[in-house]
């Protein structure tokens, strides 16, 4: 499978997402309830196995040190879920995406992966809203939510919570950005004025 074009990544994130809301909800809640402490990897693990059957090789923090892949022309992708609970998801969110960044760039030393995906799971709280892609020095994030709450689980009546892709892009990019930013008016005159003489 080639994947080229952007809305093929797309489709495979909106694929697994309707996937498991209609058919694997009950199955997804009762594999984190199973064993909280490694629910996250479990869930990676469950996305990880929808991709390979799509036929799509993907690395995650626990299997990428050793493995190169099947061939260099094969699309490589970084892969990790993150589940929340809270009522106001707010820092839980903002947290995945920070870890899903510094793991990712830590695994770019080892293999040359420039396109990433990150699903997080609603098991409860508000419902959340995420940038489909987020652009970044070269990389492309591709993030997804997957609502497996339960039906009585609340908050269903609060308006989503809706997230920018410059609330989540990595910590200092906001400054980045603006240092490469021209100057202009009393900033470009300020720069370039001279230096009074003493």
């Amino acid at each position: 499978m080639q994947l080229r074009s952007i809305p093929s990544r797309f489709a495979l994130v909106a694929g697994y997402t309707a996937h498991c809301e209609a058919f694997e909800a009950d199955r997804l809640r009762a594999l984190c309830d199973s064993d909280g402490k490694h629910a996250e990897r479990l869930l990676t693990m469950d996305f990880m196995r929808y991709l390979s059957a799509e036929g799509v090789f993907a690395l995650n923090p626990d299997e990428a040190a050793g493995d190169d892949g099947p061939d260099a022309a094969t699309p490589r992708f970084y892969v990790e879920a993150r589940q929340y609970k809270s009522a106001n998801p707010g820092a839980p969110i903002r947290r995945a995406y920070a870890r899903i960044w510094g793991s990712w760039n830590r695994l770019r030393k080892l293999h040359p992966v420039d396109e990433a995906f990150l699903v997080v799971f609603r098991r409860s709280g508000r419902r959340i809203e995420l940038p489909p892609v987020i652009d970044f020095r070269g990389l492309r994030l591709y993030s997804g939510l997957v609502d497996i709450a339960r039906p009585d689980s609340g908050f269903d009546h609060f308006p989503a919570i809706h997230f920018s892709e410059s609330n989540l892009r990595p910590a200092g990019a906001e400054r980045d950005d603006a240092s490469q930013e021209p100057r202009t008016g009393s900033a470009r005159r300020s720069a370039y004025a001279p230096r009074r003489r003493r």
